[in-house]
């Protein structure tokens, strides 16, 4: 199997593209560069945000709002973005929650603990 039978040329490009960006952003979420300059100009200091998931994104949102909701279903990444979170000392700005997702409620998560968490 040739490479361009895996990756056509323009994803290709764009994933070496991206990488870059990464490389020369590494404190950025691993979303598109577009996206984060588009986020970092609309995000203002006195917002709040919500997240599903947390990561890279979570300190680098938690640094340009006033507070942010992040929801993590994976106990043992909750603690390691916590101890991130505290080295940055951006804890007190972020409701940082630990939300179980039993099996299969990733797949189908309409009825879920972890889906309603931003109901409140």
């Amino acid at each position: 199997m040739k490479l361009n039978e895996v990756w056509p040329p323009s994803y290709f490009w764009r994933y070496l593209v991206h990488r870059q960006f990464q490389r020369s952003h590494p404190d950025t979420p691993v979303i598109v560069g577009n996206a984060i300059i588009t986020l970092n100009s609309w995000l203002r200091p006195t917002d709040t945000g919500f997240e599903w998931g947390s990561g890279q994104s979570t300190t680098w949102l938690a640094a340009r709002v006033d507070h942010l909701i992040s929801i993590e279903h994976d106990a043992q990444w909750h603690q390691r973005i916590k101890t991130r979170l505290e080295e940055r000392c951006l804890l007190n700005r972020v409701d940082y929650r630990f939300v179980e997702a039993p099996e299969g409620q990733m797949d189908e998560p309409r009825d879920s603990d972890y889906a309603h968490a931003i109901d409140g």
